[in-house]
């Protein structure tokens, strides 16, 4: 991914005692941060003073195509040093400096003035309801640090979704018409691009035509990657082989870096396979594969592995709820990469309900990724393209019997860093519409999708009560 820009305008009243050295050692402190963050920092050539001043600064910084720009307060900044920066092509951070002292005669109420900036953005431009972050001290102040390492996750996923080039590889699965999306919504909102040009039958074309030595070397990968149990045959193994391989090429063919796969029907009637192992695989690899089609839960996915710098997100279902504990069990078929799995790891099993009996003996459609997720802190979110919305929530996923496919069982719910219980979870789902599928990954990464959902004008749901009635839609 590429790295992330960020402009640094210094606003000045006059000079006063301590603004020129605290600037020096904010834009040190922020080179280095950059450095170790890889962002790069892009200064104004001038500090701005006046009207015109802020005119010139903000021409410049418009030009330098950035992904956040910080206004910095390092005096009682002229209010009208603001207007030029209404039209700003980037997200804004208005960014107050510390007092170098604090007795005697004031040395530059750097405060005050980042209110001035902030009073005139928020009043002058009412109608435009201009949207900014605000940050206060040194970069180690946990004002600026904890609330900028934020924003770096945010920006990180909006740049994400920029370069982002989705393949859909045939339509959304008979059923699930709701989470058909409209392209030209993801490219305005994200600027992701989706190409809806690949059919199923072109990838089986492309695996059958697989070159039998590559097949077999794959194969041997496979069978070291996870217990291969007795029920996949090696024709199972060989396809499975076979359709990893063609989804791997094609992707890189078409330089796509997400593939929204229609994973049944058409794959089971043809090929006699489900692909939950090779997207389990591709997922582990680094190339995003969605399942069912589904283009916002790979936008869920996309975001995820932006926050956490790369390491893989997965898709599931929630399938079950155990009062008795509180917890709620999530699960997929088999396609969640092996980081995700504990201790045991992955075992190559046959799917669980497609397929067929055999001789009283049931036979499932080609190889699943059998998993339990580790423990640990997860993030849960639903994006819908279709009316704007976030759903999104922390669990702990701990240790106890689960399904079989991708699955683990999950407590400790809390949203908006509050605690929620499972019927309260039940009805926040319900009264806001959730579409079946979440998209998942490691770590506590809801402030960072609320801000960047507060970035993109993206409504998000609110901790609903429960209560015995039927209630309306919030």
């Amino acid at each position: 991914m590429r790295k992330i820009r960020i402009g640094f305008v210094a606003m000045f009243h006059g000079n006063a005692r301590g603004d020129h050295e605290t600037r020096q050692r904010i834009l040190k402190e922020l080179g280095d941060y950059g450095k170790n963050r890889d962002f790069e920092v892009i200064e104004a050539s001038d500090i701005v003073y006046g009207y015109e001043s802020a005119r010139k600064a903000a021409e410049e910084m418009k030009d330098k195509k950035l992904d956040f720009m910080f206004l910095c307060s390092f005096g009682a900044t002229i209010g009208n040093c603001a207007i030029p920066f209404g039209s700003m092509n980037c997200p804004i951070g208005i960014w107050a400096m510390p007092e170098c002292s604090m007795t005697g005669i004031l040395p530059m109420n750097a405060f005050c003035g980042s209110m001035i900036l902030s009073g005139m953005l928020g009043k002058y431009f009412a109608e435009k309801e201009i949207k900014f972050k605000w940050f206060y001290g040194y970069t180690d102040n946990p004002l600026f640090k904890d609330r900028f390492e934020i924003t770096l996750k945010a920006l990180r996923a909006a740049a994400a979704l920029e370069e982002t080039r989705i393949a859909a590889i045939g339509p959304v699965v008979d059923g699930f018409d709701y989470m058909v999306v409209k392209e030209a919504d993801i490219e305005s909102r994200y600027g992701a691009h989706i190409e809806r040009l690949w059919t199923v039958e072109g990838i089986i074309r492309r695996a059958e035509k697989m070159p039998e030595e590559k097949v077999r070397n794959e194969v041997t990968q496979i069978v070291k990657e996870g217990i291969c149990s007795k029920n996949v045959s090696p024709l199972a193994l060989e396809r499975f082989a076979r359709l990893y391989l063609a989804f791997l090429e094609f992707a890189q063919e078409g330089n796509y870096n997400v593939l929204s796969i229609s994973c049944w029907r058409t794959l089971q009637e043809v090929y006699g396979m489900v692909p939950c192992g090779a997207v389990s695989r591709l997922n582990q690899q680094g190339l995003i594969a969605a399942c069912e089609g589904d283009i916002d839960g790979a936008v869920g996915m996309i975001i995820d592995r932006a926050f956490n710098e790369g390491t893989p997100a997965s898709m599931v279902d929630l399938v079950s709820i155990d009062e008795q504990d509180q917890s709620l069990n999530i699960w997929h078929c088999g396609p969640a990469p092996k980081c995700m799995a504990n201790q045991k790891g992955i075992t190559w099993d046959h799917h669980f309900n497609m397929g067929e009996y055999q001789g009283g003996q049931w036979c499932g459609c080609g190889v699943v990724a059998d998993l339990q997720f580790r423990n640990g802190e997860i993030t849960l979110n639903r994006i819908s393209s279709n009316s704007n919305e976030m759903t999104v929530f922390t669990a702990e996923v701990f240790e106890k019997e689960t399904y079989q496919g991708s699955s683990g069982w999950i407590h400790n719910f809390k949203m908006q860093g509050e605690a929620i219980g499972i019927r309260e979870l039940l009805s926040t789902i319900y009264n806001y519409r959730v579409d079946h599928h979440m998209s998942f990954g490691y770590g506590n990464n809801e402030d960072a999708f609320l801000e960047f959902a507060n970035w993109k004008g993206i409504k998000i749901a609110e901790k609903s009560a429960y209560h015995n009635y039927m209630e309306l839609r919030k």
